[in-house]
């Protein structure tokens, strides 16, 4: 686990800088944000590390940027619009004095968008 600062490009070169200094790097690493995560690609790149034949990478977010990078990015694309109408109602409910009707709340899944950066093939 590589802690980072912020979620930008920059931050993700920072986080491979740190796995390239290991004697025994991973098979496979899965990044929090997209834009750490093509940031992380492109320094794995620069030094010669070929992803995903030497380091498979996968991520969260699905922003535009990781179909259009190169290997296009493996990555979650989670219902945001579904998370933001969910908390703004329970919020809306707490704020009027309410309490939710559950503890946990479920959200409609999650989809893995699969490209080229794990190495599956598509």
């Amino acid at each position: 686990m590589i802690n980072v600062n912020d979620y930008g490009r920059t931050a993700g070169a920072e986080a491979a800088q740190h796995v390239l200094d290991i004697p025994h790097k991973p098979d496979g690493v899965f990044v929090i944000a997209d834009q750490l995560a093509i940031g992380f690609m492109e320094a794995l790149q620069q030094s010669g590390i070929c992803v995903p034949d030497d380091i498979a990478v996968a991520s969260f977010n699905n922003i535009p940027e990781a179909a259009l990078c190169e290997p296009g990015l493996t990555t979650v694309a989670a219902p945001i619009e579904s998370f933001g109408e969910t908390s703004a109602s329970t919020l809306m409910k707490l704020i009027n004095g309410g309490f939710p009707q559950q503890n946990h709340i479920k959200i409609p899944c999650a989809e893995l968008i699969i490209r080229e950066s794990c190495g599956c093939e598509t």
